[in-house]
């Protein structure tokens, strides 16, 4: 006799958006390439969620620096040098596990930008979390 899943058990499991950001958000292509109007905003609903889960660990102000270079960046080779200041960014606050997973994130998203319109798309992607972390957190 077969035993009824529950609805939880056939759900499918959502990735931890801490252990897994990129998963959480459906990989490095789903973040990088074009957004179907319909799925806008899933895709909001999904940034905000991922900056809930961060919390007050994780301030505007700590990205602020490196969110001004990346929004500046006007050709790819304005953004690949930023990998190093994120990582300065988590190697100084090592402790810290949700901002150190978010620069983990970035810098994965930034070593799989090869366009101008990927490059423009991870520029609104950093936008989108700094505007709902300032949103959670208040700062």
């Amino acid at each position: 006799m077969q035993r009824k899943q529950s609805s939880e058990t056939m759900q499918r499991k959502q990735p931890d958006p801490i252990r897994n950001p990129i998963e959480f958000f459906g990989g490095v292509n789903l973040i990088l390439n074009p957004i179907e109007a319909g799925e806008y905003n899933e895709y909001l609903d999904k940034i905000k969620k991922y900056c809930e889960k961060l919390g007050k660990d994780v301030s505007t102000h700590q990205l602020r620096s490196i969110f001004s270079k990346v929004r500046g960046a006007k050709e790819l080779d304005d953004v690949y040098p930023l990998r190093y200041k994120i990582a300065y960014l988590a190697g100084r606050n090592k402790k810290n596990k949700k901002l150190v997973s978010l620069c983990n994130m970035l810098d994965e998203l930034i070593k799989n930008v090869k366009t101008k319109d990927e490059l423009k798309r991870f520029q609104e992607f950093f936008e989108a979390i700094i505007a709902y972390q300032k949103y959670v957190t208040g700062e």
